[in-house]
């Protein structure tokens, strides 16, 4: 009997170490994962940054371009009309469509451009 409880206790306190250890390794891998969150947290917001500058550029320079067409064509539709007749009533609808049609689009680009951006940018790190 005296034995059996020895047995017992030395089973007890093998387990107990082994249990100890068990919870030691899961701290060390925890710790692990915390400090290389830590060392790749400043270049993924650097990253960041720069691509949000980067998309800011595009943006601008899309935008800019956006203007730059309008100003052409308002310019180049103004020495049109004075060389051809005046528009028919569904000639000045179209017309006036055509404007709105392509400030939609440029618009939806804009959006898909900046909506897509993030996520080329994932994949590609």
């Amino acid at each position: 009997m005296v034995e059996k409880r020895c047995i017992s206790k030395e089973a007890e306190i093998q387990q107990k170490i082994t249990t100890t250890q068990r919870v030691l390794a899961g701290m060390h891998r925890i710790e692990g994962c915390r400090r290389h969150h830590v060392s790749c947290e400043s270049r993924y917001q650097q990253a960041q940054a720069e691509q949000l500058e980067l998309e800011r550029r595009d943006t601008a320079s899309l935008y800019q371009r956006t203007l730059e067409q309008r100003a052409k064509k308002a310019a180049g539709g103004g020495k049109q009309q004075q060389q051809q007749h005046p528009p028919t009533g569904k000639q000045q609808q179209q017309q006036d469509a055509e404007p709105a049609a392509a400030e939609q689009r440029n618009h939806t680009l804009i959006m898909i451009f900046t909506k897509l951006q993030p996520q080329v940018y994932v994949f590609r790190s």
